[in-house]
């Protein structure tokens, strides 16, 4: 039969085994906190067990005692390693010099020594005693034994305090797994304290071994089971109740188990532990539990994201909610984890963002519409309601002084000027001198002022204002606002700035129309005494046969010739500097053009001794389209002033042909004379208005310095332009290339006017509307060498009548003349014959006389002074 003893021994075994296997397997997870320090508590519970297992089989005294003393170095181990362990777990760092360690190292040491060495000092203990029965020896300790049971009962102490403290720290969810092992620390204890008191019903069998052992297995089934090493209590909390996130951990069945730091300040309501989450739900005003926990109990282990508002000291705090389900996948109900984290500012950097996007967008398009709309108010009025929805704001107006309305016609409403008396009211000094933005609080607003200003002085503001709450809004959106206002500010001096630009261009008009109309009058008061004086001149110069007159009646001609230049030169220079001034394409020959212009030049040459000399070269030669007009308006200027400026000397006039290309000719017409010659100084400014090379040349050779800008004018617009070459005493050169457009013969029949064909005029009948009896004498002097058959008519009734009354081949219709003029008689015409030929015969040369006269049903029209073969060339065209 066995034993007690025996027992007590298969007990110890059993006992170093399991302690071996369990610091075994503690040792593979060395890594894991405390791992290692639990493995050697394990090895050297084993080797105590085992020794004291071990010495039963011997009945040596001596045997049994070595086996005792070699005992002590699980017995010295035992209590260190446990309160190596229980800090290392707990995660608390001990900063123990390194001094320290080495005086611990050295005291267990020197106490094996004491131990082993006994027999000769008997301080570890006196002696030793065994009786029958008894489970080993029994022995009367010394002073040594019991200072170091002092230091194992501080170390057993200080552990298992420290571990009652981790315990109390822990969450919920791991505080019986401390539990446990707390009991289990309490093992050790009972054993010792039974053996050394004497309370062991069994002689010399120390338990304490066996609650170590104890103490192992829970910590194996805490630790491996419960996976106890996986959630350190003090990690976890770092993890859980210290998250910067509010966290609510949840059962099945929605009741809070545990909470952390931060959850506690999410509601008003305190959180209780078994409180259900739905009561929580409820006092923070929004309940995502229904939507929440039931996606997860039945759609999958994360559910969706909620933001929700909490009520927070008069704001709103805004958290976003998810959750996540815990716990073994194969467990039918399952806890919850609920992660609360703050996006207040997020949230509210998110709206400033979306806010100021907007507000850009609804600025650009703002300012596109300024720019887009010619009235500022209508585009203020549709996009003030815009920006106060996009800022939040309570409202918005512009605002000025009584001086300043003007300029704010129909945006100005009885609102914005009681908040304006208002401001003057309550701030004192409220006026129209803040160039900046303000912003400032009044009562219970809080206002935006952005000034508007008109060539740098403030003339309004638009004002925005918000309530107190929102103050913060009113700080972001105001540099924004700022941009707005000044495409606000641009589109008002704009608008302003073009309402003047309009004044002063009608003002202009107007100058323009009074100078035009005066020219006209100055032009039909000039030109018709000069009508009559050249035009009884080319009648003495045809009739006359008496040479000794003849000198006298070209030096009369030249004169009219010259005064009607000088008229039309300031004539042109208003049609040009009006923009009025148009080519008229028609067929000619450049080198008969200039031939003719020539020889109208060559008495003026003879009186200064000049002589020409004329040459054009095969290719120049043949008929052209183009203003042939203007373009001897151009020659004759070029060729008088080198007949003007040479004195007994020659002038040079060529044509020759530069280039073909396809049916254009470049044509090169140069003017060249041996004359005084201009300063190089002066020749940059030659072309410019008004502008003669000195004032003597003013004062000997006349001219109103405008010829040659007039011609430089007239070939720009002919896509050409006038070059010189100049030496003072020998001679000036002007030339110019035109690109011409060359005529077939068949193109030039079609285009040639009826005298060039020789058409006479002979029995045509015309009727001569003219109050003026000299213009009336020189037409009829002329129209009776024709065969024409002429009567006159006084003024524009009569000339209605003898319409109505007679038969006529064309009129000639005078423009202004007493009772009715020209433009009312052509009307009454047109009323009742649409087809006959009606010509405008005016001493007004301006260009918009000339279109009125076609509008007012006239076909064609002669400015006076005119030239027989002008008057020929216009009735030829419509004699029947």
């Amino acid at each position: 039969m066995i034993s007690a003893n025996q027992l007590l021994q298969f007990l110890l075994i059993i006992t170093a085994g399991l302690a071996l296997i369990v610091a075994i397997s503690t040792l593979k997870r060395k890594k894991i906190p405390g791992a290692l320090h639990f493995s050697f508590l394990m090895f050297a519970i084993s080797w105590w067990a085992t020794c004291d297992a071990v010495q039963y089989w011997f009945d040596s005294h001596e045997i049994k005692v070595l086996c005792s003393q070699l005992s002590y170095i699980g017995i010295i181990t035992a209590p260190i390693v446990w309160v190596s362990f229980i800090y290392t777990y707990s995660q608390i760092k001990l900063n123990i010099p390194v001094w320290f360690r080495y005086a611990v190292f050295a005291f267990c040491t020197l106490f094996l020594l004491f131990v082993f060495t006994n027999s000769y000092h008997h301080l570890v203990y006196r002696s030793w005693e065994m009786e029958a029965n008894d489970f080993a020896l029994s022995y009367h300790y010394g002073p040594l034994f019991w200072m170091w049971v002092a230091v194992s009962y501080f170390c057993l102490l200080a552990g298992t305090i420290r571990l009652i403290i981790t315990a109390i720290r822990s969450v919920t969810l791991l505080r019986a797994n401390m539990i446990l092992i707390i009991v289990g620390a309490l093992f050790p204890w009972f054993g010792n304290i039974t053996y050394i008191t004497g309370m062991n019903p069994i002689k010399g069998f120390d338990p304490t071994p066996v609650g170590f052992t104890i103490t192992g297995v829970i910590g194996m089934i805490v630790i491996f089971r419960k996976k106890l090493f996986n959630y350190v209590p003090l990690a976890y909390q770092s993890l859980f109740l210290n998250l910067n996130d509010a966290a609510l951990v949840l059962d099945w069945n929605g009741e809070i188990i545990e909470s952390n730091i931060k959850a506690k300040a999410l509601p008003r309501k305190r959180i209780l532990k078994n409180q259900n989450f739905s009561n929580f739900c409820y006092s923070i005003k929004e309940n995502p539990e229904p939507e929440l926990l039931d996606y997860l109990k039945f759609e999958g282990n994360e559910g969706p994201e909620l933001e929700i508002a909490l009520p927070s000291r008069g704001a709103l705090k805004w958290v976003l909610v998810k959750g996540q389900r815990i716990g073994h996948e194969h467990d039918e109900k399952r806890g919850f984890i609920l992660n609360f984290r703050d996006i207040t500012l997020w949230r509210k950097q998110k709206n400033t963002l979306e806010r100021s996007a907007g507000l850009l967008g609804l600025s650009g398009r703002f300012a596109e519409e300024m720019l887009r709309r010619s009235n500022w108010q209508s585009v203020y009025k549709e996009y003030a309601p815009n920006f106060r929805t996009i800022c939040k704001a309570n409202g918005n107006f512009i605002c000025t002084d009584p001086e300043y309305e003007k300029y704010f016609t129909g945006v100005i409403t009885p609102e914005s000027r009681i908040w304006k008396q208002t401001w003057t009211n309550q701030l004192h000094a409220y006026s129209m001198d803040k160039p900046v933005v303000d912003y400032f609080e009044l009562g219970t607003d809080a206002f935006i002022v952005l000034p508007l200003d008109l060539e740098r002085k403030v003339i309004g503001y638009w004002v925005f204002f918000w309530g107190l709450n929102d103050r913060e809004i009113a700080q972001e959106v105001q540099d924004v606002l700022k941009l707005a206002s000044n495409v606000l500010s641009s589109s008002i001096e704009n608008q302003i700035n073009g309402e003047k630009l309009q004044k002063a261009k009608e003002e202009a008009e107007e100058a323009s129309r009074a100078k035009s109309d005066f020219l006209s009058v100055m032009s039909h008061e000039i030109r018709t005494p000069l009508n009559a004086v050249t035009g009884i001149s080319h009648i003495l110069k045809d009739e006359n046969k008496d040479p000794g007159l003849k000198e006298m009646i070209n030096t009369l001609n030249n004169s009219a010739e010259n005064l009607l230049i000088l008229i039309n030169d300031i004539l042109d220079y208003n049609k040009m500097e009006a923009g009025k001034l148009e080519l008229t394409m028609q067929s000619f020959s450049p080198a008969k053009l200039l031939e003719t212009i020539t020889e109208e030049n060559e008495y003026k040459a003879r009186e200064h001794q000049n002589k020409f000399e004329f040459s054009h070269d095969e290719g120049s030669n043949g008929f052209y389209l183009g203003d042939r007009t203007r373009l001897g308006q151009v020659l004759n200027n070029l060729i008088s002033n080198a007949v003007k400026f040479t004195q007994k000397g020659t002038i040079s006039i060529h044509l020759n042909k530069v280039k073909t290309d396809g049916k254009f000719d470049v044509l090169r017409f140069e003017v060249k004379d041996s004359g005084m010659g201009i300063e190089e100084s002066f020749l940059p400014k030659l072309f410019d208005k008004f502008t003669q090379a000195t004032s003597a040349s003013t004062r000997k050779f006349g001219g109103t310095g405008l010829g040659l800008a007039i011609c430089q004018s007239l070939l720009g617009l002919m896509d050409s332009k006038l070059e010189v070459r100049s030496k003072i005493n020998e001679g000036s050169a002007f030339w110019f290339d035109l690109r011409l457009e060359r005529l077939s013969a068949k193109e030039v029949l079609t285009l040639e006017t009826p005298r060039d064909l020789e058409k006479g005029l002979d029995g045509m009948r015309v009727l001569i509307v003219e109050d003026n009896l000299v213009n009336v004498f020189v037409c009829q002097n002329f129209m009776k060498k024709w065969g024409v058959v002429s009567e006159v008519a006084e003024n524009g009734e009569l000339g209605v009548d003898m319409v109505k009354n007679g038969e006529y081949d064309c009129i000639l219709m005078d423009i202004q003349m007493p009772v009715m003029d020209g433009y009312e008689a052509t009307r009454l015409i047109r009323e009742f014959d649409k087809n006959i030929p009606i010509i405008a015969l005016t001493a007004s040369a301006m260009m918009d006389k000339a279109t009125k006269s076609r509008y007012q049903g006239m076909n064609d029209f002669i400015s006076k002074p005119f030239r027989p073969d002008e008057l020929f060339e216009a009735l030829v065209k419509y004699k029947p």
